[in-house]
């Protein structure tokens, strides 16, 4: 990955900056925490002031808050990681008022065309001023995410399914004909407790909490062909022992259209983060 930062954009000596790339066939301008505007290139040495200013023209941005970065590669080091490395399994299965520690759900799921069941009804929620439900279904109860924050990065979850939900991904990595599409749609949501106003908030939602939208992605691969979507054990989970569960590791990386997650660090800190890039 090739990646400038502000001062890069102006640094040359005559106003343009030179570039060499190797096999680039496509790089995007992004305007910083907003879309990204891809634009064609020739794969040969030439100054970038053109193609910034027809970029810039398009969307109505200025060049000097633009980075560039190959499109498909991570767009790392432009914003902080956004990681739950250690949600309350037990929190999500039966919600205790006297317990403050994150947790989550992905409260739909389909892979390849496959819909999964949203199985572990009547869960509870913390009762927060986001408007969300004091109740859902869910496919999974969330053990942790990360993403990097780049509109292009992979969303990382672990989470635990039914013994249902766990036999359809079995057969789908078993089984090829079960696995004929790598699309993924996929919403959750994360709750988090704020100490210094003691209440909970809706702390990441993926999709929608309120509404029946869904983030559109695919599953992302490690290298060619290894595509991250395992079960890590053949065991049952054993934190929880009712109702049965298992794990899961899932990896998807966003379709080929913008879409938005919404972050909040604290209660009113909302942000509204783009993922995806609309060619």
């Amino acid at each position: 990955m090739i990646e400038w930062g502000l001062s890069d954009l102006s640094g040359s000596a005559n106003g343009d900056l030179m570039f060499r790339p190797l096999a680039f066939s496509r790089v995007a301008v992004v305007a910083l925490g907003l879309e990204a505007v891809p634009f064609a290139n020739a794969g040969v040495e030439r100054g970038l002031n053109s193609s910034l200013e027809a970029g810039c023209v398009e969307s109505g941005f200025s060049a000097n808050s633009m980075r560039v970065f190959e499109i498909g590669e991570p767009a790392s080091g432009l914003y902080p990681d956004i990681r739950f490395d250690d949600l309350h399994l037990e929190q999500g299965f039966n919600y205790r008022a006297d317990v403050q520690d994150a947790y989550g759900f992905i409260t739909s799921l389909s892979i390849s065309g496959t819909v999964f069941s949203a199985d572990f009804a009547s869960l509870k929620s913390a009762t927060t001023k986001d408007s969300t439900p004091s109740e859902y279904k869910a496919v999974g109860i969330l053990q942790s995410f990360k993403w990097s924050s780049g509109i292009t990065d992979p969303l990382t979850f672990k989470f635990n399914v039914s013994a249902k939900n766990r036999n359809t991904i079995f057969a789908m990595l078993h089984d090829p004909s079960k696995l004929t599409s790598p699309d993924v749609t996929i919403s959750y949501v994360i709750f988090s407790y704020d100490q210094l106003r003691a209440q909970w908030y809706l702390a990441m939602s993926g999709g929608s909490a309120t509404k029946s939208t869904a983030l559109q992605t695919k599953l992302a691969k490690q290298g060619k062909s290894t595509l991250l979507l395992s079960l890590p054990s053949n065991l049952q989970n054993e934190t929880v022992k009712s109702p049965a569960n298992w794990d899961v590791s899932l990896s998807v990386m966003p379709q080929a259209i913008s879409q938005q997650i919404m972050y909040q660090f604290a209660p009113g800190q909302k942000v509204m983060k783009p993922w995806g890039v609309r060619v």
